[in-house]
C-alpha cells in the first residue's frame, strides 16, 4: 500500500499542509490532532517544528497557527510551468461551470495518482475528493487511463509489481480484465469508471497534451454513476472542447508510443 512506503513523520507533515489548504484558516492544535488522528503531543510538536523552520506562525493570543508564505514559495515554480497564462485553470473552471460536478486535475506520481487540484462539486449528494488525494494505478478510472499510454508488456510488468506490493488479496489486479479494459480506453479515447473506488461513485477521465516538463497529466469530471453511464460522451465532449479551446490543442491518441 501507499502509505506504508511513507516516513512517518513525512507524512503527518504533508498531511498538515494539506490540512491548511483544505480548511484555509488558523488551526489549533487540538483540531490538528483531530483531524490527522495524531496525538495531541505529537500535534503540539509537529506545529512547533514548523513554526521553527519558518513554515507556520503561532498567533500568540489566540494559540492558533497558520501557514507562511514560505510554503507559497516553496512550489512556485511548480505552479508557474502547471498553470502559466492561466489557461489550465480556465480549462478547468469552465468544466465546473458547464457540469457543476466535482473537477479533477490529476497526475502521474510513480505508482499512484495523485489529484494536484480539484473543484468542488455543487451538490451535496456528489462525491468529495481534496487536493493530495491518492488513486493507485489498476483499480482507478485516471490510473488505467495513464496506464493505457503504456506498452502491452510494461503494463504485464507494472500489475505484477503492483501485485507482489499488495497485500489484501481483494486488491490486487486481474492482468486480462485489466487489458480488456485499456483496449476499450484506447478506442474510446477516454477512460470511463464506474463504482471503481467506490459504489454509486463514477467518472470520465481525459489525458491532457504535453505540456512543457510536467508530466503525464488527465482531467476527470467525477459524479454518480447512473450519470457517468448515461452521458460519458456528452462528458467527454465537453472535457475535450474546453481543452482544445484553452489549450490549443486536441487531446492526445491513447496508446503506446
Amino acid at each position: 500500500m501507499v502509505e506504508d512506503r511513507v516516513i512517518k513523520s513525512v507524512g503527518r507533515t504533508l498531511d498538515l499542509l494539506e490540512y491548511f489548504d483544505e480548511v484555509r484558516r488558523p488551526v489549533s492544535v487540538m483540531e490538528v490532532a483531530r483531524a490527522l488522528g495524531m496525538p495531541q503531543s505529537s500535534s503540539s510538536a509537529l506545529l512547533r517544528s514548523m513554526v521553527a523552520r519558518g513554515y507556520c506562525d503561532m498567533d500568540a493570543a489566540t494559540r492558533r497557527y497558520a501557514p507562511t508564505s514560505r510554503v507559497t514559495l516553496l512550489g512556485s515554480w511548480i505552479e508557474a510551468q502547471l498553470f502559466e497564462d492561466g489557461a489550465l485553470i480556465r480549462l478547468l473552471n469552465e468544466v465546473h461551470e458547464a457540469t457543476g460536478e466535482l473537477v479533477l486535475l490529476g497526475a502521474l506520481n510513480g505508482l499512484t495518482v495523485r489529484h494536484i487540484h480539484a473543484l468542488a462539486a455543487r451538490e451535496a449528494d456528489r462525491p468529495r475528493t481534496r487536493r493530495g488525494t491518492v488513486r493507485p494505478l489498476g483499480r482507478s478510472g485516471m490510473g488505467n487511463l495513464f496506464m493505457a499510454t503504456l506498452p502491452d508488456r510494461q503494463i504485464g510488468r507494472l500489475v505484477r509489481r503492483l501485485n507482489a506490493e499488495e497485500r489484501n488479496p481483494a486488491y490486487r489486479i486481474d492482468l486480462p480484465a485489466l487489458m480488456d479494459e485499456i483496449a476499450i480506453i484506447r478506442q474510446r479515447g477516454y477512460a470511463v469508471a464506474i463504482d471503481k473506488m467506490e459504489t454509486g461513485i463514477g467518472g470520465v477521465n481525459v489525458l491532457l497534451p504535453p505540456l512543457g516538463r510536467m508530466g503525464p497529466m488527465a482531467v476527470a469530471v467525477s459524479t454518480l454513476s447512473d450519470i457517468v453511464a448515461a452521458r460519458h460522451e456528452m462528458l467527454f465532449g465537453l472535457i475535450r472542447n474546453a481543452v482544445c479551446r484553452h489549450l490549443r490543442m486536441d487531446t492526445p491518441r491513447i496508446g503506446p508510443g
